[in-house]
């Protein structure tokens, strides 16, 4: 919620196609890559105004850098509005009814066999389970 306003300001200033200035990220979860920086700008796809990251050793090379803008620019045109890349990989990762049951069993067989007392569904759960919406 807090990139709202960073939002707002690149949407007035940025035309379909443009990217912002690049910035070093302090993201805590950095602390955990080690040596290696992310660097992100906000780029208008057209739509909306989206953050981008990219690893240091992208940013240095000027011809790569510019490659994988343009790469991902064509993949949400190509998407109309979302990357084609991250729809397939959403789509191929759903979990259909069939497949969360027998995961749902399975994970409660497991919890019954290392010694879990009154496994079952909640209320909530079996409600959102058999529910026809």
């Amino acid at each position: 919620m807090k990139d709202c306003g960073i939002v707002l300001l690149w949407s007035t200033q940025l035309k379909p196609g443009q990217r912002s200035p690049l910035w070093r990220s302090n993201s805590r979860i950095l602390d955990l890559y080690e040596d290696q920086q992310i660097y992100f700008c906000y780029v208008h796809v057209g739509t909306e105004i989206a953050r981008i990251e990219f690893p240091q050793w992208v940013v240095e090379n000027t011809e790569m850098f510019e490659e994988s803008l343009g790469l991902m620019l064509a993949q949400v045109h190509k998407g109309y509005g979302y990357p084609v890349a991250l729809a397939e990989a959403h789509n191929q990762a759903v979990v259909r009814g069939g497949d969360r049951s027998r995961f749902f069993g399975l994970l409660e067989r497991q919890m019954i066999k290392a010694g879990l007392k009154n496994v079952g569904t909640s209320y909530k759960e079996a409600r959102k389970r058999g529910s026809i919406a």
